[in-house]
Parts: C-alpha cells; sequence; structure tokens
C-alpha cells in the first residue's frame, strides 16, 4: 500500500511496518520506519490540537523572523552599502569588509521566504512540508560563511 505526497512516499510493506520515503535530489531517500500507522494520529484529541497550534507558532515565528531579516538587509543595502559606495567616502576594502556577502544572504533570504509563503498559503499543521524545506536550503546556508567571516571586524 503506497501514500503519495508532493514530497514524500509512506509505504505499509509486507511486514505491517510504515516506511517514510523523500524525494532529494531526485532520488527516494529513505528516513525512517515504524509499525505505527503514520497516517493516524495515536495522541488523544485535545493534545493533538496542542501540538498542532505550537506547531503553527513555531512555523509563523520561522516566516516571521525570516521576513524580518530579509526586510533588515534590504534596509542595510539601501541606506549603508550603496550610498558608501557611490560616494566613494570609505575604501573598496573597508566597504568589502563591512558588507561581504549580504547580496548572496539576503537572495538566500528571499527564497526561504518565498518557499515558506508557500507552504504558509496551504498551512496544514498535520502535514507541513517545512523540514523539507530546511533539507532543502541546508548546503545554501553555507553561504553565510563569507557573511560572517568579517563579522568579528
Amino acid at each position: 500500500m503506497l501514500y503519495y505526497h508532493s514530497s514524500f512516499v509512506i509505504m505499509l510493506d509486507e511486514n505491517k511496518s510504515w516506511a517514510y520515503y523523500t524525494v532529494i535530489k531526485k532520488r527516494f531517500v529513505f528516513f525512517w520506519t515504524t509499525k505505527m500507522n503514520p497516517l493516524s494520529n495515536s495522541l488523544p484529541e485535545h493534545e493533538l490540537q496542542s501540538t498542532y497550534k505550537k506547531r503553527t507558532r513555531a512555523f509563523l515565528e520561522i516566516v516571521d523572523v525570516t521576513e524580518k531579516f530579509g526586510e533588515m538587509l534590504h534596509l542595510i543595502e539601501k541606506y549603508y552599502h550603496k550610498p558608501l559606495a557611490d560616494l566613494d567616502i570609505v575604501k573598496p576594502s573597508v566597504i568589502v569588509i563591512l558588507f561581504s556577502g549580504i547580496q548572496i544572504v539576503a537572495a538566500l533570504n528571499e527564497t526561504m521566504s518565498r518557499k515558506l509563503n508557500d507552504i504558509k498559503k496551504d498551512w496544514k499543521p498535520e502535514i507541513s512540508n517545512v523540514g523539507m524545506i530546511m533539507i532543502e536550503m541546508a548546503p545554501y546556508f553555507q553561504m553565510y560563511q563569507q557573511y560572517m567571516r568579517y563579522y568579528a571586524k
């Protein structure tokens, strides 16, 4: 028996075990197996609703923080980076130290924000794809290294 979703497959095998597979880089990757049906909720209804509320609050906080961080990056670019570069007040080497990697981080943030907002449109706390976005975006978080390299300076 197979259950399909846009980003994962849940399969019941001959041993009555449920196996969860997801697609990463166009391949099915095994994540876990269990005897409990992952499509049924084993918690009592009141605990389940409490879990869904907590999950929703956490997700909305991730969306909010991601959007606010993007807004701050945009303001830094608009009011500091661009004027300092255009007016030639500060040496280019200092500008590199001050604003190294900010465009890369802003682009990454914009992509993540867009993906989170796509999920927000059809939000269902019982089946969310937030974890899949994090897995998909994880390799790109290394781009923050250039941004953070000059942070202490």
